[in-house]
Parts: structure tokens; C-alpha cells; sequence
């Protein structure tokens, strides 16, 4: 077991008072340490233990440096268990799992954070902590600077927050107030030994080059005090943020926001002012497409679909942001392969395009002849369970207008669709029945007949950016997308 030291050591001491003095760690509470190996998760780890919290460990393995990265994990393990810490273990593969216009970098963190948390609910923990300092910080606050971020930028890191919306599980800095020489020295001071990363010093990644290059020179320039100038500065910004900016930008999101739907209210958007409107879609990205970088650039492209035609979209990798009828609609879009459930008054997005179903109040005189994307269909044979897929060989349907049931394979060659786009084609279908080939043929057993009571308008709407001349070509040959 872990016996801690009977003199305390200054580190120690003033993270316990900077815990305090944030309210980041109940006494003696059960905490997950993100153990990576290096010397500010090893001090950290320690300075918890001596601090009478009852510690965990938990160390993701990248394999990104090869035999190194599993060098790193074999000497936690054997760190651990000299030490009688509990240690959970995961591997993971940045460069297999990134998003489109993810680093690996980017996804590196946020794959470890994925893992915290889910260790941390496996372990019924309620915290985790991991080890960045005062110059972390530092150069956070000046990367962001140099993105042309705002104040939640410019706040830099919080010293306490939920590991991710609207997460129980809460994610503490307790060495944010340190200097990392102070942790190297107590590390030596303790005799503890630790693992160093060589990609740390490559300097052509933009934090390694902020470390080794960009604040040595500000501390040469205006001295060795710099750093800790940069994070008081910081610590000003968010206690501004925090008493200002975020009660008005939380009641103002919750007033556009539909969780459920995961989209924002148009009139909410268009009726505030330029800098709200941006807030409220830069929160709506960090919730609900977590994979996007919020970027300047990435929330004005999102902001140009205010005024554009229903079902304009961007997209950003799997993610997707959708112009629906008086909402804008942030969702991942479903695997190529995958189902989507439906459902009646929301819009649905797949890899293809966006599924609409809306229950009509009164009888429409038909459905467009000039828009093969809509189809009106029988409410009441609908029933509870709609799905939305890419079709496959064996769905059969009562074509409308034809006697008896027909493949859907024998329906594409009829309509001369090309072998290469066949697996473009998608049907909606009820429980096992196919109630529509989209922007091709609906099912005789779900149309509308002179009996229909309740009717359903199911719409399709393909990408726009997406082989525009050839679904104009497909309209006169069909009406395939």
C-alpha cells in the first residue's frame, strides 16, 4: 500500500490549499489519475495519494510510438503495483480513429478522454484528474491567442469541469497552480523515476513548438515571471466569463435548444445579435458534434445556413449540419452501412441525406409530381417501428399499380439505375416491410386511398453538394437519387 510521507512537501501543500480553494476534491474521496508515465502524471498521482485521497489509475495505450508506447504501459503497471494502486488499462488507435479533419493529435485526447470516463463509470468514480500545470496553461491561452479564439479561449483551462456536457463525472486539474519546474523537482526530490516522451521535443507540432521555442523567448523578453503573468491573466478572463457571459449564454441556449432533436430554434438564431448567435452555435457544436473543431471558420460556415433553403447542409467528416424547416439540425451522420429509426414531426440524418416524417392535419390534394423525394403515405399502417436503411437484395414490395409483390434489385434494373449507384439507393421501411423505394416506388399497401383517416408525408432530402447533375438526370430517367 501507499504510505505517505510524514513531512509535507510545499507541492503538496498548495495543491491541497488550490484544491480547497476551487472546491475540486472532497477529503479523502476515491479519484481516477490519468497516468501517462510522464513526470506530471507521476507527481500527481503521488501528491493525491499523499493528500489521503484514495487513488486510481488509468493508462491508454496509443501505440504510436511502437515498442515505446509499450514500454510506457509495462512501466505503469509495474508502478502500480509497487505502489498497490489500482491500474485499468485500454489501447487505443488515433491514427484508425480519426475523424475526417481530425488530427491525430486531436484525436489522441479525445479518445483518453472517452476512456476516463468510461473507466471512471465502470469504477463508479466520480472524478478524474489529470496533470497539466501552470505552463500548460500558459501555452494554451497563447495557442488560442493565436487562434483568434474568444474569451472561453483566452479563460484557458478551468481547474475543474464536467468531463464532458452534461456528465456527472467531474475532470480536475489539482497542479494547475504549478510551474513544471517545481514538479520535476519534487519528483527528484522524492527519488521518483518517470518515463520521458521524445515526441515532446519535435517541434513540428504547434504545442511542442510553443513549449521549446515561443515562451522561453517571452520569458527571456519580459521575464522569468511570464508564464505565471499569462495564467493570472487567464484565471481574470474566466472569472469574467463565468459571471457574465455564461449565465446569459446558458439561459440563451436553453431557449433555442431542442436536446432531443439536437438543433437550435431559426428565430431564436436570427433575433439575436451577431455575437450571441455565434455563441449559441459554438455551444451547439461542442455538445453535440464533440469531433469538430469550433473554429471561427467552421461557425460562420454553420451561420450562412440561416438564410439558405431547407435542407442545405455542411458537413464536417461524419458530422453534419442541417438546414430543416425553422431549425438548424446538428447531428453525426449514420454509418454507410447502418439504419436509421424514424420519427414522426423530426428529422433524421443519414449518410445519404435527411429523412423527414410529418404527421398532416388535414388531406393535401396529392404529393408533388415534380419532386420524386416525397411521398404521401397512410399514418395508421405505419405503425411504431420506422427505419430508414440502404436497401438490400431479397426486400420485395407491392409496387403501386402492379399486381402481386416485386424485388427491389428487378425494380433498379427497370429503371435503368447504374450498378455503381445501386448502393445509394435507400428504403423506409415497417417492421419488415418496405413501404417505400426512396425516389422510386411506394408500396399499394401503405398509399392513401379515399378511406385514408390520418396521413404522414415522408420526405427525402439528398445532400445538395452531392451529384447535383446527375439527380436532375436521374428526375427525368426516374426519379432516382
Amino acid at each position: 500500500m501507499y504510505e505517505p510521507k510524514a513531512v509535507e512537501a510545499p507541492l503538496v501543500r498548495l495543491s491541497r490549499e488550490y484544491a480547497a480553494r476551487h472546491a475540486l476534491l472532497a477529503p479523502n474521496s476515491a479519484v481516477l489519475v490519468g497516468l501517462s508515465g510522464g513526470v506530471d502524471s507521476v507527481v500527481l498521482l503521488h501528491v493525491l495519494a499523499r493528500l489521503g485521497h484514495r487513488v486510481q489509475a488509468a493508462h491508454l495505450n496509443f501505440g504510436l510510438r511502437g515498442a515505446e508506447s509499450d514500454e510506457d504501459e509495462r512501466w505503469v503497471r509495474g508502478h502500480c503495483a509497487g505502489l498497490g494502486i489500482p491500474l485499468h488499462v485500454g489501447k487505443a488507435d488515433p491514427a484508425a480513429q480519426a475523424a475526417a479533419g481530425e488530427s491525430v493529435q486531436m484525436t489522441a485526447r479525445r479518445l483518453r478522454y472517452a476512456f476516463l470516463l468510461r473507466t471512471a463509470c465502470a469504477a463508479g468514480l466520480s472524478c478524474v484528474a489529470v496533470g497539466h500545470h501552470l505552463d500548460d496553461q500558459a501555452e494554451t491561452v497563447l495557442q488560442n491567442l493565436f487562434r483568434g479564439t474568444g474569451p472561453d479561449g483566452l479563460a484557458g483551462m478551468p481547474a475543474g469541469r464536467p468531463i464532458e456536457a452534461g456528465s456527472e463525472i467531474g475532470l480536475v486539474r489539482p497542479l494547475l497552480h504549478a510551474r513544471r519546474r517545481a514538479i520535476v523537482d519534487f519528483a527528484r526530490s522524492e527519488g521518483l523515476a518517470w518515463r520521458e516522451d521524445a515526441t515532446n521535443c519535435d517541434v513540428r507540432y504547434a504545442r511542442n513548438r510553443m513549449r521549446a521555442v515561443v515562451l522561453p523567448a517571452i520569458a527571456e523578453a519580459f521575464g522569468s515571471a511570464a508564464a505565471e503573468q499569462i495564467a493570472r491573466s487567464s484565471a481574470l478572463v474566466r472569472a469574467y466569463v463565468e459571471d457574465t457571459v455564461a449565465p446569459v449564454a446558458s439561459a440563451l441556449f436553453e431557449r433555442a435548444a431542442d436536446p432531443e432533436r439536437q438543433s437550435l430554434d431559426l428565430e431564436t438564431l436570427l433575433q439575436s445579435s451577431a455575437v450571441w448567435r455565434r455563441r449559441l452555435i459554438l455551444d451547439a457544436l461542442r455538445q453535440w458534434l464533440p469531433t469538430v473543431r469550433a473554429s471561427s471558420e467552421a461557425i460562420r460556415q454553420v451561420e450562412r445556413l440561416l438564410h439558405a433553403q431547407p435542407g442545405r447542409r455542411i458537413a464536417f467528416g461524419d458530422a453534419v449540419v442541417w438546414r430543416g424547416r425553422g431549425r438548424l439540425v446538428f447531428r453525426v451522420a449514420a454509418p454507410e452501412s447502418g439504419a436509421v429509426q424514424l420519427e414522426a414531426g423530426g428529422t433524421v440524418l443519414a449518410t445519404a441525406g435527411a429523412f423527414d416524417v410529418e404527421l398532416l392535419e388535414s388531406r393535401p390534394p396529392a404529393a408533388p409530381r415534380d419532386d420524386p423525394f416525397v411521398e404521401l403515405v397512410d399514418a395508421d399502417r405505419l405503425g411504431s417501428s420506422l427505419t430508414a436503411r440502404p436497401w438490400q437484395p431479397g426486400d420485395r414490395l407491392r409496387p403501386l399499380g402492379m399486381d402481386g409483390t416485386k424485388k427491389v434489385s428487378d425494380l433498379l434494373t427497370d429503371a435503368k439505375v447504374p450498378v455503381a449507384r445501386r448502393k445509394q439507393v435507400w428504403v423506409i421501411t415497417s417492421a419488415s416491410k418496405v413501404v417505400w423505394v426512396v425516389g422510386l416506388r411506394l408500396s399499394a399497401d401503405f398509399c392513401v386511398l379515399p378511406s385514408t383517416k390520418n396521413i404522414a408525408r415522408l420526405t427525402f432530402r439528398p445532400y445538395p453538394d452531392l451529384h447535383q447533375n446527375e439527380r436532375s438526370d436521374d428526375r427525368q430517367r426516374g426519379g432516382l437519387h
